[in-house]
């Protein structure tokens, strides 16, 4: 089959690689200041555990070896403090449950809605992207993601409106104040996650096309230049929202077809070889379609799917931009993607909103927003969006 042309909706997509791959790691991010203070009156947060609503929580904590920590008064802690109802909601009905788990994954659990050295009180929680990126005292070992050394897990607290949440669970009670630090009130287990971006499309059949894409997209390129290198940085800090292959099979349809008629096929043979190219992932690799797929095309339309906040700077966070549903706003908002079109431009914005939970995001030419299908999917690395639309930049 002789190549086919068709042109892209975007005349932005040229990428350096350069501009797309600046990781985040969170040894560069400002590290809590331990509080000194003199001796408080108030009890220790392991002594508020010794509520009738915490004895789950007591129990968890007393089994993973935490107790000491948090009953010491020269500790500071800021703790998402899951009270019994959030263990049975959370699937976890039973103190004998709690028991019967391996201290080690009980550990890594409650290290994670664990902040050390500083108290962190509602009011000095961020209210707008990008959110609040904090170490919690989860000390990360994954060894099948390369992480540098000493990597703690970040939680990402943040308020809106009228709520406070800890990732994407809600804080039922915030505030309560003790010797040793500070205690919310979470609705919920605020669970770590245990892969990274590339580890979990790779394992859902229904990111074929993606992962696809990506590999054209990586084309010519060597570690670490590689958007798959970007996704799969364990220190690194995304948003990913990630068209399903529906999603793709609709778009490359229509835009084949529509090249198909314009070099002067009928409309039903157009349609037709355009569903039959389109109908395997292996349309990006198909050599008639390199002119039209090219790898920088490729690479500029994934790296619009990744939400990130560039930074020139290496001593900052270079890239800030793990976004739950909870924390986008109900009024359309530009973020920035990992989509520079050259150098000295700002990165190319892509717009989502939540409108009573219902979560869109739309690129600068796309006629009409995405949906995200199912959202929240939390990584190692930042958070995926599953969405049913391509986006396209201009």
């Amino acid at each position: 089959m002789k190549p086919i042309m068709f042109t892209v909706k975007t005349k932005v997509l040229g990428l350096l690689a350069g501009t797309v791959l600046l990781f985040s790691c969170n040894k560069d991010l400002p590290v809590a200041t331990p509080i000194v203070t003199t001796p408080s009156s108030l009890p220790t947060i392991m002594t508020l555990l010794d509520g009738a609503n915490f004895s789950f929580l007591k129990a968890a904590v007393t089994r993973a070896g935490l107790n000491t920590a948090l009953a010491n008064a020269n500790n500071i802690y800021t703790v998402f403090a899951p009270d019994n109802a959030a263990f049975i909601a959370s699937g976890i009905p039973s103190i004998d449950v709690i028991n019967a788990l391996p201290a080690a994954q009980l550990n890594a659990i409650i290290s994670y809605h664990m902040v050390g050295g500083q108290s962190y009180y509602a009011a000095g929680i961020n209210d707008k992207f990008p959110n609040m990126y904090l170490q919690s005292t989860l000390l990360l070992q994954a060894p099948s993601a390369a992480l540098p050394p000493g990597y703690r897990m970040p939680i990402t607290p943040s308020r809106r409106a009228n709520t406070i949440w800890a990732n994407n669970i809600p804080i039922k009670q915030a505030d309560v104040a003790a010797g040793n630090g500070v205690v919310h009130v979470v609705a919920g287990l605020v669970m770590p996650p245990d892969s990274v971006i590339a580890q979990i499309i790779s394992r859902d059949p229904s990111y074929s096309y993606l992962l696809a894409a990506i590999a054209r997209a990586d084309s010519g390129y060597a570690a670490p230049n590689r958007l798959i290198d970007a996704l799969s940085n364990a220190a690194g800090n995304f948003t990913l929202m990630a068209p399903t292959d529906l999603a793709f099979q609709q778009t490359l349809t229509f835009m084949i077809t529509q090249a198909l008629i314009g070099q002067g096929m009928d409309a039903a043979t157009a349609q037709a070889t355009a569903t039959a190219l389109a109908s395997t992932p292996a349309v990006f690799s198909n050599p008639a379609l390199y002119g039209a797929l090219t790898a920088t095309t490729v690479r500029g339309l994934i790296a619009y799917h990744v939400i990130g906040r560039v930074s020139a700077s290496p001593t900052n966070s270079a890239l800030v931009g793990r976004i739950f549903s909870v924390n986008i706003s109900s009024t359309a908002s530009p973020v920035n993607t990992l989509l520079v079109p050259a150098p000295n431009v700002g990165p190319v914005p892509v717009i989502i909103q939540n409108t009573a939970g219902t979560v869109t995001v739309k690129g600068m030419a796309n006629p009409a927003a995405a949906t995200v299908t199912i959202g929240n999917k939390h990584a190692i690395n930042g958070v995926i969006h599953r969405i049913n639309g391509v986006l396209f930049p201009q």
